[in-house]
């Protein structure tokens, strides 16, 4: 009876073979996108760390463009400006564009009239 139960553990199906290299296939997809991911992982931070150098080194030099442009500012006045090419303007005009409401009403004033 022992030796029959060994002897049926002890057979080999058709698609054992089969199913085995199918689950070490999918195994070794598995470990290669583990590894991927890691990888990946490891440069986003490296990539990060390199940003935020690249950022810190254009906000000192956006610093000192700023420093420089109020230092220039300061120096323009309204008699400076004619030597710059500029002109005085003499009458000022402003245009009102009124939005939606004036708009409304103005067309209800017009069609009352």
């Amino acid at each position: 009876m022992m030796d029959k139960k060994v002897q049926i553990l002890s057979i080999e199906y058709h698609w054992e073979q089969r199913l085995l290299r199918v689950l070490l296939g999918i195994l070794f997809i598995l470990t290669l996108s583990y590894l991927y991911f890691v990888a990946a992982s490891v440069m986003n931070v490296i990539a990060h760390k390199e940003a935020d150098v690249r950022s810190t080194a254009l906000e000192t030099s956006t610093g000192l463009l700023e420093r420089q442009y109020f230092a220039l500012s300061q120096e323009i006045t309204p008699e400076s400006g004619g030597t710059l090419g500029l002109s005085k303007i003499s009458d000022q005009s402003y245009v009102y564009r009124p939005g939606n409401i004036g708009a409304a009403t103005i067309a209800s004033i017009q069609g009352a009239i």
